[in-house]
């Protein structure tokens, strides 16, 4: 109910987060009991509805009140991570450990504001080319022939054979209204780019596909 009850004041507010992060700390009112098994379970509904609305969640919390609040309970999400008073530097070693048991992402620390850092885990690795890339230039239209050909009909599920002839013409238009486009029956820069030709993919696993220019 809680993660339900976030979702929705998020969507009331226009707030479209890539990642809702959720708040494991100490408070005034109403405080957390002295169970750790009946706090896990909160926790554990709040990871349950977040995910059941398919949304990515980190924790942001401290080794010693997330053991204080759930005791042994491990979450292997992003963890953030902050150090209260102190310096980049300080903020930094943070990296090299985890509170709930997941990689941690951020680390935060306070002089007169809240600063935050990422950490390296975050930092961009290569990626490569996926097998449509060599074909983003090319136009295809009735009677076009070869390995692109093939490519697009088995992407929009026509039969491959590398013709392109009437039946994979009227193929693409169906995959074409399917993803908004204009059904022209033709493949161009537009359908190849949907077609995911521009993306890179690999590199490191917490980074989105990069859209090449």
């Amino acid at each position: 109910m809680q993660a339900r009850d976030a979702l929705a004041s998020m969507h009331a507010a226009g707030l479209h987060a890539p990642r809702v992060w959720v708040d494991v700390e100490f408070r005034r009112f109403p405080r957390w009991p002295h169970r750790h098994r009946a706090n896990a379970a909160v926790v554990q509904g709040i990871v349950r509805g977040l995910r059941a609305a398919h949304k990515p969640l980190g924790v942001y919390t401290t080794s010693y009140m997330w053991h204080a609040i759930v005791g042994g309970y491990r979450l292997r999400v992003p963890n953030w991570l902050p150090v209260g008073h102190g310096s980049p530097r300080g903020a930094m070693r943070m990296c090299d450990t985890t509170a709930t048991g997941g990689v941690t992402w951020l680390a935060q620390y306070t002089r007169r504001l809240d600063s935050d850092l990422t950490c390296p885990v975050l930092d961009p690795t290569p990626g490569h080319h996926g097998r449509l890339w060599r074909f983003r230039k090319l136009t295809l239209t009735l009677n076009s022939h070869g390995p692109a050909v093939r490519a697009v009909q088995h992407r929009v599920g026509d039969q491959v054979s590398g013709w392109y002839g009437p039946l994979t013409a009227a193929a693409v238009r169906k995959w074409q209204r399917t993803n908004g486009l204009q059904p022209t029956g033709r493949v161009t820069r537009v359908e190849w780019r949907a077609m995911g030709a521009y993306r890179n993919h690999g590199g490191h696993g917490y980074l989105l596909s990069k859209i090449a220019k």
